[in-house]
């Protein structure tokens, strides 16, 4: 996603789910139109339509208004035009009483939009209408601007989307590779700020044992959580092992991933990822790795992964730095997790 139009016809699918429509995929060839949406007894279908220009032409609302009429629909369904430019009071009047359809300017995407979503949608159109110089130097600041927007768009929600895939993943031998390459996309997306460098299934130095996937904890990562860790369990590389058992984990998969944990190696610290609450002989286990060996293993099961990928999007939302991005930070959850394994461990 790397134009203007892409990024704005990204956004008018974005803002139906976010309104708490479902949003069809295949639109296009179903109806005709480029987006339909349901929501209850609630049907609507939508055109979308770009203009680089702030203001969109009434010379254009005269071709994109009644087209958006015309095309033939074998139900009924509220008709939407989406224009990525301001449009008159009248306008949207004349659209509605000589054609039903409703016209949708900026305006009318701002206030329809959820709070959450509205800077999304300002920081697009402010970038539309940035005013771009002929050097050089302009174009290249104007294509890295986009670049980071059309990413944060593309981003927006992506821990809702990860959580849900977790659904979709079969638990199960068969399904462990998609589980591995989907806890690899979960584990970069929550916690990249800190954890960088990341290796998906490399072989340790006797070319016999392999993890699932390791992170360098970066030293430049601002993160006091992660620093605790690195300090408290002298660890250098954080381990993912990710279990698709179709049950809960047992003891003896515990025993079996703390053998390839090294305090020497500075690699003590392993997060076992796994679809279902462990069970409780198999927290017993690992807490006894940590008493005699100095090994931590945490596990993690499917609830624990979207709880923090909920909280890793309301993050993204904030300010980076200010107390809503500190207080969203998934590795809160971690502390806790880490914080009641320790307090309940036995003697």
């Amino acid at each position: 996603m790397t134009t203007l139009p892409q990024i704005f016809d990204a956004l008018c699918g974005l803002l139906l789910e976010e309104m708490g429509y479902a949003v069809s995929t295949n639109a296009k060839s179903h109806t005709g139109f480029d987006r339909e949406a349901v929501k209850g007894s609630d049907r609507l279908v939508a055109e979308v339509r770009w203009t680089h220009r702030p203001m969109v032409y009434k010379r254009l609302l005269n071709q994109w208004v009644p087209t958006t009429s015309a095309l033939h629909l074998a139900e009924d369904a509220t008709r939407i035009l989406m224009v990525s430019g301001t449009v008159e009071k009248d306008d949207i009047i004349w659209a509605a009483k000589e054609f039903g359809v409703k016209l949708w300017g900026r305006k009318e995407l701002v206030k329809q939009a959820p709070r959450n979503f509205k800077p999304v949608l300002k920081q697009y159109f402010n970038l539309v209408d940035k005013e771009v110089g002929s050097t050089e130097q302009d174009s290249i600041a104007r294509r890295e601007l986009l670049e980071v927007v059309g990413s944060k768009i593309e981003e927006y929600r992506y821990g809702k989307k990860l959580g849900g895939q977790l659904y979709q993943v079969k638990r199960g031998k068969e399904a462990a590779g998609d589980y591995e390459q989907l806890c690899l996309k979960i584990t970069n997306y929550l916690f990249r700020d800190v954890l960088v460098d990341p290796q998906y299934h490399p072989y340790l130095d006797d070319d016999l044992s392999v993890l699932d996937i390791i992170f360098r904890i970066s030293p430049n990562g601002r993160n006091e959580v992660w620093k605790n860790i690195a300090r408290d369990f002298r660890t250098r590389v954080i381990v993912f092992e990710c279990k698709n058992y179709s049950g809960s984990m047992e003891p003896l998969q515990v025993y079996t991933t703390e053998r390839y944990l090294s305090l020497k190696a500075l690699r003590s610290v392993c997060f076992m990822l796994t679809r279902l609450p462990p069970k409780p002989n198999a927290v017993l286990a690992a807490q006894a790795a940590m008493r005699e060996s100095g090994k931590l293993l945490i596990i993690l099961h499917d609830d624990d992964l979207r709880q923090m990928l909920d909280t890793r999007d309301r993050q993204l939302e904030a300010e980076p730095g200010s107390p809503a991005w500190v207080e969203s930070d998934p590795t809160e959850y971690l502390d806790r997790k880490i914080y009641e394994f320790l307090a309940t461990m036995p003697r």
